[in-house]
């Protein structure tokens, strides 16, 4: 009978190519997504095959892989600015820094190398399904125990704004983790549940962090006009008060978590 990694991991490959297909054929948005949450599934795995063949032949595998994340992940953030943009009503800075028409050539350049990437992604895949086979519960298990507990060893130091990300990738690797085995008492504890909920926050944060520092790029590059000036500076004014926000909502998180551990 196939462990659970191998039915995760087929459930993963069968979701992949099904959206990698869909968006080269549609260009959907919600596609993209898709397939950028399963690509970051298949990094999970990667890593975890990494650590326990010491490496190899995955720093290969792992390149191939990080580059097509990359490209989708070009078309993505665009989409997301427009999308924040468009709620907060800045309409001539969306023109200006991500305008229409150079989304729709990404959108076109990555379609047209949707064949190579699908190539890529099967030789990628039956790597990791030959090395998948060959172990077994008791190393998946091992790795999610040493996660969790580097986990709980970061919580209880003092974390530095700049080491969310860091935290937040641990806690992310260990989720995917959970789904390898059966440990659904794990997954409806009140202790995962903060850890989603912390997880979901800092990538929320980061993702607005990103947002401040495109702008300010696009910014020193462009030469936007008066009106856009303005609404560079309403831009500013808004995303800083998101990053504060959120910023308040990790602390009260992490005191939380530091009171139930």
């Amino acid at each position: 009978m196939p462990s659970k990694l191998q039915q995760y991991f087929g459930l993963l490959q069968e979701k992949l190519f099904n959206h990698l297909q869909d968006f080269s054929l549609t260009g959907k948005e919600a596609s993209l997504h898709d397939f950028r949450v399963e690509i970051k599934k298949l990094k999970a795995i990667i890593k975890f095959l990494k650590i326990v063949h010491k490496k190899q032949p995955f720093k290969k595998i792992s390149h191939s892989i990080d580059t097509i994340f990359k490209e989708a992940g070009m078309i993505r953030e665009h989409q997301l600015m427009q999308q924040w943009l468009a709620t907060h009503q800045l309409p001539n800075i969306a023109k200006i820094y991500f305008p229409a028409t150079e989304l729709k050539t990404k959108i076109a350049s990555f379609q047209q190398l949707t064949g190579s990437y699908q190539r890529k992604l099967l030789r990628v895949t039956d790597s990791c399904q030959q090395s998948i086979r060959k172990k077994d519960k008791v190393s998946v298990v091992q790795y999610c125990k040493e996660l969790e507990a580097e986990i709980e060893h970061l919580l209880q130091q003092p974390l530095a704004v700049n080491d969310w990300h860091r935290l937040r990738i641990r806690i992310k690797q260990w989720l995917y983790t959970l789904n390898w085995i059966d440990w659904q008492e794990k997954k409806r504890s009140p202790m995962f549940l903060l850890y989603n909920k912390l997880q979901e926050s800092i990538g929320s944060w980061h993702d607005l962090q990103v947002l401040k520092e495109t702008l300010y790029q696009k910014n020193a590059n462009q030469r936007p006009n008066r009106i856009s000036e303005i609404e560079f500076a309403t831009a500013l004014k808004k995303v800083v008060h998101a990053i504060r926000y959120r910023e308040r909502k990790i602390a009260q998180l992490l005191a939380s978590i530091l009171v139930r551990a």
